[in-house]
């Protein structure tokens, strides 16, 4: 694979909150097989809301992140227009969080990322951003060497992680959630 580290995107549409407790030994697994690794987790914007009836993702990250929340790295929050759930994450979290851009449509609806909005987040965002649809085809602006150099702006000085050296071999393991065998080399 020749990676620095694994970012966990885990969504389980079908099931939503109801499995929350499944995602704390994903992450635990991940990490005992590979504590030198960075690992990171993409999240959903609600993940880190209060639990309420009928809303399938409100609360979705939380048993994982009380529970594990240590090992991660740094969290991707796909909230891509919610910043107000950077708060919200930050109270179950204590490391950084990235906000994500979605570049052109949004995937939700017929919203369009625009600079206003990127200079919007990124004032309110202390830890960085991440943007998501590199190689995507977008309409209008800003594209994706826009929202680059805008952030710049705004996040010059922050330093990416680094991993540790040396580089760990990783071979296989049982995910603890769906008990699939998972394995990677890493030379």
């Amino acid at each position: 694979l020749h990676c620095d580290g694994i970012d966990i995107d885990w969504e389980p549409l079908n099931e939503g909150v109801e499995v929350d407790y499944k995602w704390s030994p994903i992450i635990k697994g991940f990490k005992n097989e590979w504590p030198e690794g960075l690992l990171s987790a993409a999240v959903f914007s609600t993940g880190a809301y209060g639990k309420k009836q009928g809303q399938k993702f409100w609360g979705l990250n939380i048993h994982g992140l009380v529970n594990n929340g240590g090992a991660l790295d740094w969290l991707n929050l796909m909230a891509y227009d919610a910043i107000g759930a950077l708060e919200c994450f930050k109270i179950y979290y204590k490391g950084p969080v990235y906000v994500g851009f979605e570049l052109g449509q949004q995937g939700w609806g017929d919203a369009l990322l625009t600079f206003d909005h990127i200079d919007r987040v990124c004032k309110h965002c202390k830890d960085g951003v991440f943007i998501w649809g590199y190689g995507s085809e977008t309409k209008g602006t800003p594209d994706f060497n826009q929202t680059l150099e805008k952030c710049k702006t705004y996040f010059n000085q922050i330093e990416t992680p680094k991993p540790q050296t040396p580089k760990p071999q990783l071979n296989s393991f049982e995910c603890p959630f769906c008990h699939t065998r998972l394995s990677a080399t890493i030379t």
